[in-house]
Order: structure tokens, then C-alpha cells, then sequence
């Protein structure tokens, strides 16, 4: 595992690989779901904002509280259920700049012992903050690596 400054270097570098990742993609693609289980780029997008309201909000119990429970969600639900292919993209991408760059100067303050405390996920078990900032990180280069393969498909069926 990365240590707490390349995790923070990884994670600073979000917004911008996200919004990269969206270059040359026209509107009427945001919505084109490769496979039915398949999330489109705008399900992508609209999840990366929606996860980073709990990385942050995570971040802040953990280093506040003494063991914290993390709660967990169910992906699945909440892109079906909050209407992802129906949200604003340019807001989710507003809330993702606005709350990752709210939280990094956060990390950028804690103390070296901070990125060692403790939260616990009812699956994942015990995660440091410096566990959750790497995983958070790539978290959002995985999406991005997913976005850049639908755009690949995408410029295969453009050019039949």
C-alpha cells in the first residue's frame, strides 16, 4: 500500500483524471450502457460524486471519533433508485470537485498518527484513514480506466 503522501497524491489527482476521462465523449453517449449490468459513464460519473460525500464524511468520523462504524451502501440501489441516468452531470462533477477539494487540505494538516486511525466497515473490517484515502483514490482511476474502455466501444461503433 501506497504511504499517506503518495495516497494523497493519487487522491489529489481525482478531479482531473475524471473530467480528462470525459473528453470527446458527446452527450448522446453518456447514457450508452455496453452491457445491460453494466453502468453507463453517466452512472459512473453521478456514483464517483455520490461516493466521495461518504469518503469525506468518513474521513472526518474517523479521525473525530474514537472507532467509528462505517456504514456501507449498496451501489446497485442508489444508481437504480436515484435516478443516475436522469442526473445532472456538470453537478455531480461540481459536488466530486467541491467535496475532494474540501477534503484535501484536510489530509494535508492531520498529523502523521492520524493517518493511522481507525474505522470499522461491517465487511471490509478495520480501515486506517490512510486506507480509505488510497482506496478512494483509485477508486476514482478504476472509473476512469472504465470511462476510457466505453469510450473505446463507443469510437468502434462510430466508425461502422
Amino acid at each position: 500500500m501506497a504511504d499517506h503522501s503518495q495516497a494523497l497524491e493519487t487522491f489529489a489527482k481525482g478531479y482531473d483524471a475524471l473530467v480528462a476521462s470525459l473528453e470527446g465523449v458527446a452527450k448522446e453517449d453518456l447514457t450508452f450502457q455496453r452491457a445491460p449490468e453494466k453502468w453507463s459513464i453517466q452512472e459512473i460519473v453521478i456514483h464517483v460524486a455520490d461516493t466521495e460525500l461518504g469518503v469525506a464524511s468518513r474521513v472526518k468520523q474517523i479521525v473525530s471519533e474514537e472507532r467509528p462504524v462505517i456504514q456501507p451502501s449498496d451501489q446497485d440501489l442508489w444508481a437504480t433508485h436515484l435516478h443516475y441516468q436522469l442526473q445532472d452531470l456538470s453537478l455531480a462533477l461540481e459536488q466530486f470537485r467541491a467535496v475532494r477539494a474540501a477534503t484535501i487540505p484536510l489530509l494535508e494538516h492531520l498529523p502523521a498518527q492520524a493517518w493511522e486511525r481507525v474505522g470499522v466497515h461491517p465487511t471490509r473490517g478495520s480501515m486506517t484513514v490512510l486506507q480509505l484515502v488510497d482506496l478512494y483514490g483509485t477508486h476514482v482511476m478504476k472509473h476512469v480506466a472504465q470511462i476510457e474502455e466505453i469510450k473505446d466501444i463507443l469510437a468502434l461503433r462510430h466508425s461502422h
